[in-house]
């Protein structure tokens, strides 16, 4: 079962490469920084880079625009420039820092 499951992952992981090159960091961190909206959905601005905070598509009013401490697992996506010179498309290029399984609480 569990050879099944890592078998899953490495083809899901093989398919996502078509448009990003995800580095396999998946290390458990502990960030603090304040708690913005964007486009993308929920951040953590620190004064280095700012972190997506994954399947949060926006912080609820309590968190909102304060400084939180947030523990999850970070993973790195770096997106490849697909458009050409001719299209200009809007598109992600670059890297983006994502928490994956975050957990949050107001900072003290």
């Amino acid at each position: 079962m569990r050879v099944n499951n890592v078998f899953k992952f490495l083809i899901m992981l093989s398919f996502l490469n078509a448009f990003t090159s995800c580095s396999l960091i998946y290390k458990k961190v502990t960030i603090t920084g304040k708690a913005l909206n964007d486009k993308d959905g929920a951040i953590l601005e620190t004064e280095n880079k700012d972190y997506l905070i994954d399947k949060c598509d926006e912080w609820d009013e309590e968190f909102y625009n304060k400084n939180v401490i947030v523990t999850g697992y970070l993973v790195i996506k770096t997106y490849k420039k697909r458009s050409s010179k001719e299209v200009l498309v809007q598109e992600r290029v670059g890297k983006v820092y994502i928490l994956k399984r975050a957990k949050w609480k107001l900072k003290e």
